[in-house]
């Protein structure tokens, strides 16, 4: 059975963390809709340093180039990125992309989990029907901020050392 994990920042301190300098709340669209549109425009709350992999208060990861056009390189195609808008101060900060995998499985609720026999499990709270998987290497849940890999990216992500980079296992039920 193929092995799958999900990309996550390493919520270490000396890296960027990410604010937005707009005022939002929670109505707003899902944020990724706003990153994608420009909408928001983030700044340096905390940390020191670039990493390749930066997290945010909107809890949406975003990654560094150098990132993006390694998976590129790699053919891994099944992805969109989206260059996210800064602080126009900042105009020394390198470029940073949200990442939006085009191939997505299907969502299942906690109320239908017993008519699935196969399914990632995303801490006990998030599932993704393993039946809709097409076989792509990075993907997602519709509908969740999830970034899924397979362990053929694992082992090629994990010999380039991204720097802030975290791979978490997901359980699997079959």
């Amino acid at each position: 059975m193929e092995k799958f994990y999900y990309l996550t920042n390493g919520w270490a301190t000396k890296y960027y963390w990410l604010d937005i300098l707009e005022n939002v709340s929670s109505k707003m669209p899902r944020w990724g809709e706003l990153i994608k549109q420009k909408r928001l425009t983030f700044t340096i709350s905390k940390g020191s340093a670039p990493a390749d992999i930066l997290g945010t208060t909107l809890a949406e990861d975003v990654y560094s180039e150098r990132f993006v056009k390694f998976l590129q390189a790699h053919n891994f195609k099944t992805f969109k990125f989206y260059k996210i808008k800064i602080n126009e101060t900042l105009n020394y900060f390198p470029n940073y992309y949200y990442l939006e995998p085009v191939s997505k499985l299907k969502r299942i609720n906690k109320s239908e989990l017993f008519n699935h026999n196969c399914l990632l499990d995303l801490n006990n709270n998030c599932y993704g029907d393993l039946n809709t998987w097409d076989s792509s290497d990075i993907f997602s849940i519709e509908n969740t901020r999830f970034i899924i890999i397979t362990e053929k990216v694992k082992v090629i992500l994990e010999k380039q050392r991204f720097k802030n980079l975290k791979i978490k296992e997901v359980n699997i039920k079959c």
